[in-house]
């Protein structure tokens, strides 16, 4: 057997991850059955490696390889048009990966119903790994718009760059005339191996990257419940306590009013409301989650001057995730409040959120300092005010879409406006 027969074989698990990433993009990641999809690749690699060994050529392999994706995509549940368009998609691909491989070294004689005289072992690792690459790479760009989990361009920038680097050193390794068959077997096994490592870390970097994020918007949903607690919580032993002492405050109020006069009474009353106000909630909607962080989040406003206007208006029953609540409400009010303390002068913050014939709707102005540019319509920033503004609204706009609700951005020389609307229906 030779050098090249031997790396077909051995690369096999790298194709077939490759094909197992290509269906996860095209058709999402629940499929029906795991055992099934295990004997379908061992069948998909059993069937390559038949005809590879008896029949190479091009077009029947192909045919080969279109066959297996079929019944790989129903595993997968979707229609039949989307399963034959998409497996002939993946055949393409690959096809076209091949050929660019081929003619990186040369090769250009490759026919579609001829036997293949293509046995260069560097060209079918390249194959191996450019596919393996762009497979993960859309994959893992697509997993990150469907998490909102927002990665910089320049990871997937570096990402690329060792994963090509690794070809560049096998390459190079290989440029010595007279390097044995046995070394060009080694550097070729290495390179996959190297390759899939960086992949599977990749991965769970990833994970742990998610996990944090959801473990963060966990932890506020938290600290917001805890004090929405204690908000409830105070007012109701204030209620407790004004309720235990209603009669005497009577008694005192009709002897004040009678004997002392109406300044006397104006003062005694306004005493108490004044009482009872310390320790009402800024925000009491029926929806917990919303209050609970619009309670939290203002409480970083009340050393600072700001004239705070609210309108909350929420049912309980909203068919959307706490979690995504969470990420909406949390980053307006952080890059709200943010923009606010920056603000020397002239501090507003104003905040509407109703629910109206099926759908949420969420406006929230606050008042800035900073200098806007607008570059085809979107707006460019100093880097101080894109730190605060732009990210959390890439965060709040991947939610939205999800919903395929619409968020408008309008701002004057001093006032910077969101406005959502996100279509839901009521839980009850």
């Amino acid at each position: 057997m030779s050098t090249y027969e031997v790396i077909f074989i051995i690369s096999l698990p790298i194709y077939a991850l490759a094909i197992k990433i290509l269906c996860d993009i095209f058709f999402g990641k629940k499929i029906k059955s795991k055992k099934i999809e295990f004997l379908l690749y061992f069948l998909l690699a059993a069937i390559i490696v038949v005809v590879f060994i008896f029949v190479r050529i091009p077009i029947i392999f192909l045919s080969a390889n279109f066959i297996c994706f079929y019944f790989i995509s129903c595993n997968y549940d979707s229609n039949l048009l989307k399963r034959v368009t998409y497996s002939l998609s993946i055949c393409l691909f690959l096809f076209a990966i091949e050929i660019i491989s081929a003619s990186f070294i040369g090769f250009f004689e490759l026919s579609a119903y001829k036997n293949s005289e293509f046995t260069s072992t560097i060209a079918l690792v390249l194959n191996r790994v450019i596919t393996l690459i762009l497979a993960y790479t859309a994959y893992k760009y697509k997993k990150t718009e469907r998490n909102n989990l927002s990665i910089p361009a320049y990871y997937y920038f570096a990402h690329i760059f060792i994963l090509f680097g690794t070809m560049y050193l096998f390459l190079a390794s290989l440029e010595h005339s007279g390097i044995s068959q046995n070394k060009i077997m080694v550097s070729s096994i290495v390179v996959l191996l190297v390759n899939f490592m960086i992949i599977f870390l990749d991965e769970k970097i990833y994970e742990l990257m998610f996990i944090n994020m959801e473990r963060n918007a966990l932890k506020l949903q938290i600290e917001a419940h805890e004090n929405q607690t204690d908000i409830i919580n105070s007012s109701l032993l204030k209620i407790k306590s004004l309720k235990h002492d209603m009669k005497n405050h009577i008694l005192a109020i009709q002897l004040i009013y009678k004997n002392k006069g109406v300044a006397e009474f104006n003062n005694y009353t306004n005493d108490i409301l004044k009482e009872i106000n310390d320790f009402k909630s800024v925000v009491s909607s029926e929806n917990f989650i919303i209050d609970s962080i619009i309670n939290f989040k203002l409480q970083d406003l009340a050393e600072y001057e700001v004239d705070i206007k609210l309108n909350v208006d929420i049912p309980s029953e909203l068919n959307i995730p706490d979690y995504d609540l969470t990420v909406i409400f949390g980053n307006l009010l952080d890059n709200a409040i943010t923009a606010i303390k920056k603000n020397q002068i002239d501090r507003k913050l104003m905040l509407s959120v109703h629910y109206y014939k099926g759908s949420l709707i969420i406006l929230i102005d606050n008042s800035y300092d900073e200098k806007l540019n607008v570059v085809e319509g979107e707006i460019i920033t100093t880097k101080i005010f894109k730190s605060e503004h732009s990210f959390g609204l890439q965060n709040i706009r991947k939610i939205i879409e999800k919903y395929n609700g619409e968020m408008q951005i309008d701002y004057t020389s001093n006032i910077f406006s969101v406005s959502i609307l996100i279509p839901c229906l009521l839980t009850k």
